[in-house]
């Protein structure tokens, strides 16, 4: 899915929404998912999961000195969104995340049972 750029508006201000690029990696015990979403520090991000949903989002604070108005900007808050379904061979108990030079790392790991096996023959 490709990155899209919107112009949200409210009350308060413009806010430039995103959809974070990403890659996904399988190995045998785990997936990892790396999300660009430059531009904010480890507490403007949320990790959510409701059910089987996992929703990633940040949101970037307005810069405005305090005591001054903007007179003409044409660089807005980016707010992030990006929403994944997990399957019922991710461990929810133990994902993992950090966030380095941009890019949120999810590390989601495989329950048992979804593990690659290999059977003896006898």
């Amino acid at each position: 899915m490709p990155a899209k750029d919107v112009i949200k508006q409210d009350d308060r201000e413009e806010t430039r929404v995103i959809t974070p690029l990403v890659n996904i990696h399988e190995k045998e015990k785990e997936i990892t998912v790396d999300a660009e979403m430059p531009g904010l520090t480890k507490e403007d991000l949320s990790i959510q999961i409701e059910g089987e949903v996992l929703n990633l989002s940040g949101r970037q604070k307005e810069n405005v000195p305090e005591g001054y108005t903007v007179l003409y900007r044409e660089r807005f808050p980016i707010e992030y969104r990006r929403t994944f379904v997990l399957g019922a061979e991710i461990d929810r108990e133990g994902i993992k995340a950090f966030y380095e030079n941009g890019v949120l790392n999810l590390r989601l790991p495989k329950t048992e049972r979804a593990r690659p096996k290999t059977v003896k023959i006898d």
